[in-house]
């Protein structure tokens, strides 16, 4: 509505040569693109907030405590020997035709 108001008063200004028709469409070229640009910022604005909302939720697991005592306990003795998986194959069952893992080979050394 501005844009349409300013190209009209605009519009007098160069009939009556009080303005310069350069003028005029570079008002009506920078008012479209600061125009263009707010209109980004709704969806940006909801985004945001989304993403707060998971930061909070994100902090409040992290800053939880453990029902279980985390101190002290056993200590386990020296670990001999190794896991070792080969040519694994995994799909979900939500989609059996697209594999998770594909013949995946790994070994893991203590």
């Amino acid at each position: 509505m501005c844009v349409v108001m300013g190209l009209f008063y605009g519009g007098s200004l160069v009939h009556n040569d009080e303005l310069s028709g350069g003028i005029l469409v570079s008002y009506v070229f920078i008012a479209l693109q600061v125009i263009m640009s707010l209109s980004v910022l709704p969806p940006l604005i909801g985004d945001m907030s989304h993403s707060l909302t998971a930061a909070d939720r994100i902090f409040t697991l992290l800053d939880r405590h453990p029902k279980i005592n985390t101190r002290g306990g056993l200590t386990l003795p020296s670990i001999e020997g190794r896991v070792e998986l080969r040519q694994v194959t995994f799909s979900y069952p939500a989609a059996p035709d697209q594999k998770a893992l594909d013949r995946v080979s790994l070994t893991v050394e203590p």
